[in-house]
C-alpha cells in the first residue's frame, strides 16, 4: 500500500504519543523523510518536542486534524462494492 502525505501525517501524529511510535514509523519512512514531517508538524503546530522527556507530543492542533482525517476517511471508505 502507498502512503499520501497526509497518512503519513496522521500516522505521525498517531504514533509518536507512543514510546516505540520513532521505530515504528522508521519502518515506512527513511530518518531524512521523518525529520522533514517532524518538522513542518511543529512549525505548524500539530506537534512538540518536550525536551524533560524527549519525546514528540500531539498538541490539540494536531489531534483535530486526526479527527477531521479519521472523519474523511469513513466518508469515502470502501463499501465492499
Amino acid at each position: 500500500m502507498e502512503y499520501t502525505p497526509l497518512d503519513i501525517i496522521a500516522m505521525i501524529l498517531e504514533t509518536l504519543n507512543f514510546k516505540r511510535g520513532r521505530i515504528l514509523l522508521n519502518r515506512f519512512l527513511s530518518p531524512d523523510q521523518l525529520q522533514n514531517y517532524l518538522t513542518v508538524l511543529q512549525e505548524n503546530r500539530m506537534l512538540v518536542y518536550e525536551e524533560e522527556k524527549q519525546t514528540y507530543k500531539t498538541t490539540d492542533k494536531g489531534m483535530y486534524f486526526l479527527q477531521i482525517y479519521n472523519q474523511v476517511g469513513d466518508l469515502v471508505a470502501p463499501t465492499g462494492i
